[in-house]
């Protein structure tokens, strides 16, 4: 969990979610917790839920000495096809307004902008509500495909089953 946690606060600083959060999470069989494992050295994770309205991607954060090495792409990838396992028909996501990194990988992996709540975080930022239907999504395009050749992370599933 240490890993997770460094993760987190180097990717979100001011606005990590707390220990106790990651821990809730884990611990939830509604929840999917996967981390990316390189070599021994965990990369990235991904939390999602699933709840009446469909699934939801509570984070999904990479180290950032492993961006651009399809690290994210793979757990969202994995990420999806559990969902689709658990009859998900749709994934929804917020992404703060300032984050155009984030967004702009999003609408890459087929998420559309669906709204945005204003004043949706902490700091007074808008939110960015997305969603990617699941039913849309062919055999083809639920493969995993990497980028620049790079050596895929290992993806394991911290939440229980």
């Amino acid at each position: 969990m240490g890993a997770v946690l460094a993760i987190e606060q180097v990717s979100f600083a001011g606005h990590a979610y707390p220990e106790s959060l990651f821990r809730l999470y884990a611990a939830d069989r509604r929840s999917l917790f996967l981390i990316a494992l390189s070599g021994e050295a965990t990369v990235g994770y991904i939390i999602a839920r699933i709840d009446r309205w469909g699934a939801e991607i509570v984070s999904l954060a990479v180290h950032p000495a492993s961006r651009q090495r399809g690290v994210g792409r793979t757990l969202l990838n994995a990420a999806v096809r559990r969902m689709l396992r658990r009859n998900a028909q749709s994934i929804r996501l917020m992404v703060h307004i300032d984050n155009r990194n984030a967004a702009a990988f999003y609408r890459r992996q087929g998420f559309r902008s669906v709204g945005r709540i204003a004043e949706y975080y902490e700091d007074g930022g808008t939110g960015i509500r997305m969603r990617l239907p699941l039913a849309q999504i062919s055999r083809s395009e639920r493969k995993i495909s990497s980028t620049r050749n790079a050596p895929r992370p290992v993806v394991q599933d911290l939440a229980p089953r």
